[in-house]
């Protein structure tokens, strides 16, 4: 590598950036085909003032990793205790800014997390937003912004397969093993009869 090549490499990781959830949380999912990649970057920008999110990324996660994936809450909570002591930044929004991002959700198909995102981008002066959701890339870059991914094309690839295995279809058979998530840990026999009405996710009871 060049002088040149290796300041410019020096100088991409030294440039803020606002990291969405779907990067953390991979990062925390171990068996995860993109975990590799999330965590890779993470690490090489692990330096004061360079990686920003929002505190509302950390509740995102603990619910996505609990209720999508089913890691257990005592492993989630050891694995964000961790993360809050890197150097990413947590912040939160004021509630002027917090009320606008209900205003972009309502005008743009993104959701409230990402809109609240884009805020503190601007609100932070950040240039650049790391996201692997193609909707949200769409969207800040019609706003203005820079966006990269550090979930490389085979391993994107590998995702498809891996997901396809271990997760019920988007749609309605996620939204259905999540309430079948929801009644485990209140109520098994309950939450038995409900796989087994809804034929493994499949359909909605009695339907």
């Amino acid at each position: 590598m060049t002088c040149n090549k290796a300041v410019g490499v020096l100088n991409s990781l030294l440039v803020k950036k606002i990291i969405d959830s779907n990067i953390i949380i991979y990062s925390l999912l171990r068996n995860h085909p993109a975990n590799g990649d999330c965590v890779k970057f993470l690490e090489e920008h692990d330096a004061p003032d360079v990686l920003y999110s929002l505190v509302d990324c950390l509740d995102e996660t603990y619910w996505i990793l609990k209720n999508v994936y089913r890691i257990d809450a005592d492993a989630i909570i050891q694995r964000l205790e961790k993360l809050i002591n890197t150097n990413i930044i947590f912040m939160g929004l004021n509630l002027q800014d917090s009320f606008k991002a209900l205003e972009i959700q309502a005008k743009n198909s993104i959701q409230i997390t990402d809109a609240r995102l884009f805020l503190l981008a601007s609100a932070q002066n950040i240039p650049m937003i790391v996201t692997d959701d193609i909707r949200f890339q769409t969207f800040n870059r019609s706003q203005g912004l820079l966006t990269e991914t550090p979930i490389t094309q085979d391993t994107r690839n590998k995702m498809g397969v891996w997901e396809k295995k271990n997760l019920p279809e988007a749609g309605l058979p996620r939204i259905l093993a999540r309430i079948h998530a929801y009644l485990t840990g209140r109520d098994s026999k309950a939450a038995d009869s409900f796989e087994h009405d809804t034929f493994h996710f499949s359909k909605l009871p009695g339907v």
